[in-house]
């Protein structure tokens, strides 16, 4: 049997090669559009300083920013939906 190395943290975030996957993302989709466009070099430099400008800003901000930030402009995350009162309501009629 081989052995497996455990990461160090439980809430480690998922990696993909040398970056999180919230780091990947954006380059992957310049990827994808640099193939349907044929400007591959160009999308390829585009997707890596995009993503070394996204890690730089995610770094200078406390965890949780970018959620709090998509929440505050209405972005609803589907993984943590939840139903809740509109708090400017002044009255709540039973059903």
């Amino acid at each position: 049997m081989e052995r497996v190395a455990f990461p160090k943290d439980v809430d480690a975030p998922q990696r993909f090669l040398l970056w999180t996957m919230d780091q990947f993302i954006p380059f992957a989709a310049l990827l994808g559009i640099g193939i349907f466009f044929h400007a591959l070099f160009t999308s390829i430099v585009l997707g890596i300083a995009l993503s070394w400008a996204f890690s730089r800003f995610k770094d200078s901000k406390p965890d949780g920013y970018l959620m709090h930030l998509a929440h505050w402009y209405g972005v609803v995350s589907p993984s943590k939906l939840r139903i809740g009162i509109n708090p400017f309501i002044r009255r709540i009629f039973p059903t």
